[in-house]
């Protein structure tokens, strides 16, 4: 799915800058808000071997859906979408209250957007269904 499909079916756009910032390297940011606003799940696409190697955070609805930066991905295709960065043995990981320390620790010096996430958190909240 291209994010052109993709807009289309979440009906909100998001400027490309701020895409980049939450998707290259502050996504954790971003799961971490969305988190803390709605209570959800906040999983990564990580390694089967090791969940801790991970390429992107997002959260997980009570639904099982999956919001990130982008909006709502059904989990199959947002797994899919992120694999690729880490080979064929990729999974959905869940995480608790220790997602934040593992974040700090391993990219400690990418909070360099000037977006806030907590702002973004509330636009993709916001644009959801109202079925989550």
């Amino acid at each position: 799915m291209d994010y052109a499909d993709f807009l289309g079916k979440n009906d909100f756009a998001v400027p490309a800058t701020i895409v980049s910032d939450f998707t290259e390297g502050a996504c954790w940011r971003l799961a971490q808000a969305l988190h803390q606003q709605t209570g959800w799940t906040i999983v990564t696409c990580s390694m089967e071997e090791d969940t801790a190697a991970w390429c992107h955070a997002a959260v997980k609805t009570p639904a099982g859906t999956i919001v990130d930066i982008k909006g709502e991905w059904d989990a199959e295709t947002w797994l899919d979408e992120w694999a690729c960065n880490l080979g064929a043995d990729a999974v959905i990981a869940e995480w608790g209250d220790d997602f934040e320390s593992l974040c700090i620790n391993k990219w400690e010096m990418t909070a360099t957007s000037s977006e806030s996430p907590e702002k973004w958190a509330g636009i993709v909240v916001a644009s959801l269904s109202p079925v989550v």
